[in-house]
């Protein structure tokens, strides 16, 4: 399972912990309604629509109730499934894959299982004196965002609108209804027809959709280039979500060497006998995709436009060859995405 919403659309009911609700007709939504990207532990995903109102979850046994509107994303902390055990067994060896797009989807699909693969990852990792750049340590970072570590490795997590990040226990005795039953390519495990409805003890992730999500980062011309790894923005733009970047800054692609000195255009004129472009873009651009195999595209200092590609993470990175060593330097890129799902911070 992979960080992609699918295309089919479904209307979806949540009844938490309350008896199923009658089902709507899918081409006229009820009222107070939300839009919502679910994974189940077996490996399947959708996206749908969602009338329940409250989620009931515990924090150290104080019960507490959240607007579904306030929710940014709902990850499951429970054990992996075999399905998922064999993901993360094979997957976490090929983080370190020469094949750096094996690698990607690699990430993308432990990405999609998310908390479970904690304590594999953890075990992985040996204390040596080379650390970086290891994707392993930005895995880590972007499956636990800064305060969501715990001892308890069990409990989930939830996102809320506000910034806050929760771990705690949902509320398991309730039920997703699905009013109208559409079976999708759902990645990795045989396509299916969806279920009447899905317990909540089976859910791995649950994502609310947002009608705009921004984000700023720095992207850094020593491991955020192209043959070390891309920055994930934590934004899942869905089909023609319109996406709108600015990126500012100066990176350096040879230390001292002022001919190799750009902003985030790139390089307009290299130094004498150097190749112009590298893999058909210029030294040092800013390049973006949406989900690990998506189409490399130019964003530059500027980027409006709309989501073109088969839904996924948004990802940004520098142009640059295999000697990324002697860079230095960094831009900061803020991006605006219509339309779409926040599952975690840029990293």
């Amino acid at each position: 399972m992979r960080w992609t919403p699918r295309a089919a659309f479904l209307s979806v009911v949540l009844a938490l912990g309350t008896a199923a609700v009658r089902p709507q007709d899918a081409s006229t939504p009820a009222p107070n309604t939300v839009d919502v990207w679910l994974g189940t532990r077996d490996g399947h995903n959708w996206s749908g629509r969602v009338s329940a109102q409250t989620l009931h979850f515990s924090v150290d046994g104080d019960e507490r109730q959240f607007p579904l509107a306030d929710v940014l994303s709902l990850h499951m902390g429970t054990a992996a499934s075999e399905h998922e055990a064999r993901l993360i067994a094979r997957d976490i060896p090929l983080l370190a894959s020469a094949d750096r797009q094996q690698a990607a989807v690699a990430t993308d699909e432990l990405l999609a299982i998310g908390l479970p693969v904690v304590t594999p990852l953890l075990q992985s990792l040996a204390d040596t004196d080379a650390h970086e750049p290891d994707s392993r340590y930005r895995l880590f970072a972007r499956l636990l965002p800064a305060g969501a570590d715990c001892k308890d490795r069990s409990l989930a997590m939830l996102r809320l609108a506000t910034g806050a990040v929760l771990r705690g226990k949902p509320r398991t005795d309730a039920r997703l209804t699905l009013a109208l039953a559409t079976p999708l390519d759902a990645g990795s495990p045989p396509p299916r027809d969806a279920p009447a409805t899905i317990d909540v003890a089976d859910l791995r992730f649950l994502c609310v959709a947002r009608k705009q999500v921004t984000r700023t980062f720095e992207l850094h011309a020593l491991h955020d280039c192209t043959y070390v790894d891309w920055v994930t923005t934590g934004i899942v733009p869905r089909s023609r979500s319109r996406i709108r970047a600015d990126a500012q800054g100066f990176i350096r692609l040879s230390f001292d060497e002022d001919g190799w000195a750009t902003g985030p255009d790139g390089l307009f004129e290299t130094l004498p006998g150097k190749r112009k472009l590298q893999e058909g873009f210029r030294w040092g651009s800013v390049l973006y995709r949406v989900g690990p195999t998506g189409q490399r595209r130019y964003a530059g200092t500027h980027l409006d436009g709309e989501n073109e590609d088969t839904p996924g993470m948004l990802q940004f990175v520098v142009n640059d060859n295999e000697h990324w060593q002697n860079n230095i330097g960094a831009y900061r890129v803020s991006v605006t995405v219509d339309d779409a799902f926040d599952v975690g911070p840029a990293h």
